[in-house]
């Protein structure tokens, strides 16, 4: 059905769907009515499913980690200081620019997503990941208007490379950064 963008959904106890035009043909709905009962349970127990939390992991110790982080682990350890997968980017923001709520939206950002807080350490050789407590999160701001704007996108680049190519040290971390250039109080890149 999903080759046919059919979409069946629960509204309160009701089946409904919804289909482009010639998609839900007569086999198509004779299947449907057949196994409707079905389809309603395996419906019900979907949402029952959505609807259950996501339980909380003890973290008051090291936690496994997955495969991915085990591989950047390992690559790290043979290639120490490796900037290869470092991943960068700028974002030019034209207009004025309400610094502290930026800044707000960073910190939310780092307090909500362990992954953001998140270390690798060493224990007998094993990697293993620590979330650190959120403990407040500052942007980095260079203030570049006193340049001559004539220079404003050389330094733009000298800043994003040397982002780039500045490495993470997976056990101290953070692992995530972000920097702030304000060219003048209507242009910035961060």
């Amino acid at each position: 059905m999903a080759k046919r963008d059919i979409r069946l959904w629960l509204e309160g106890e009701n089946l409904r769907f919804s289909a482009p035009e010639g998609a839900f043909t007569g086999v198509i709905r004779e299947q449907v009515v057949a196994r409707k009962s079905e389809i309603i349970e395996f419906l019900r127990q979907a949402r029952k499913l959505n609807e259950q939390p996501i339980p909380v992991i003890e973290r008051s110790g090291p936690l496994p980690v997955s495969f991915s982080q085990q591989r950047l682990w390992v690559l790290d350890r043979l290639n120490p200081n490796d900037v290869t997968y470092n991943m960068s980017s700028a974002l030019r923001i034209r207009g004025p620019l309400k610094l502290a709520v930026l800044e707000k939206v960073f910190a939310t950002l780092v307090q909500r997503h362990e992954s953001l807080r998140t270390r690798f350490v060493d224990v007998d050789g094993e990697p293993f990941q620590i979330v650190d407590p959120f403990s407040g999160w500052t942007l980095a701001v260079e203030d570049c208007s006193a340049l001559p704007e004539s220079q404003h996108e050389s330094h733009i680049q000298q800043a994003v490379n040397q982002s780039a190519l500045t490495p993470y040290n997976l056990s101290t971390g953070p692992l995530f950064r972000a920097r702030l250039l304000k060219l003048n109080d209507q242009h910035h890149v961060l």
